[in-house]
């Protein structure tokens, strides 16, 4: 879990170019990812869809932020589900990381869900495009790296100081 008083604080650290470190273009590529698999991960995680609902606690003091997308969607349930069966005071909130979620998706999310906050990416850009005007470097890493949004966008569009944040 990590504890921000000021979220502003982030920015500050990030402002040597990251692009330096030579990381930056491999830790975006998936090229292990194929069609089959993605069609194998849905089929696999389906029947996450019979499971009940399990609501969060949207007020909570402590905000569970996730990366997520269409084609890992049963996974995320199934996995969001099996926290909130032992922990269930907690907020969560699902961010669209591929900008791929759907409609569908995002019902399917809040009636598994009840009380989950799902941020779509256009929206995410929106506000994060105002957050990060000052700091260039940081609007160019989040550009470029998808990543780049589990460090930012879980820190920043947060409305409590406890965030727990994994993709």
């Amino acid at each position: 879990m990590i504890r921000v008083k000021n979220p502003q604080t982030i920015l500050r650290v990030l402002r040597r170019p990251l692009m330096t470190l030579g990381l930056v273009n491999r830790w975006y590529s998936h090229t292990n990812v194929t069609r089959g698999y993605l069609r194998e991960l849905r089929e696999g995680f389906k029947d996450v869809l019979n499971t009940r609902p399990l609501p969060c606690a949207h007020d909570a003091a402590v905000e569970l932020h996730t990366l997520t997308s269409h084609a890992h969607l049963f996974m995320y349930l199934a996995a969001i589900k099996s926290l909130l069966r032992f922990e269930p005071n907690v907020a969560v909130v699902a961010h669209d990381g591929d900008g791929d979620i759907t409609d569908d998706d995002a019902r399917i999310l809040t009636e598994h869900i009840p009380g989950i906050r799902v941020i779509d990416r256009k929206s995410a850009d929106a506000q994060m495009e105002g957050l990060l005007a000052r700091h260039p470097v940081c609007a160019d890493y989040r550009s470029r790296v998808v990543n780049a949004l589990e460090l930012l966008d879980h820190l920043l569009l947060s409305r409590t100081n406890a965030v727990i944040t994994r993709r």
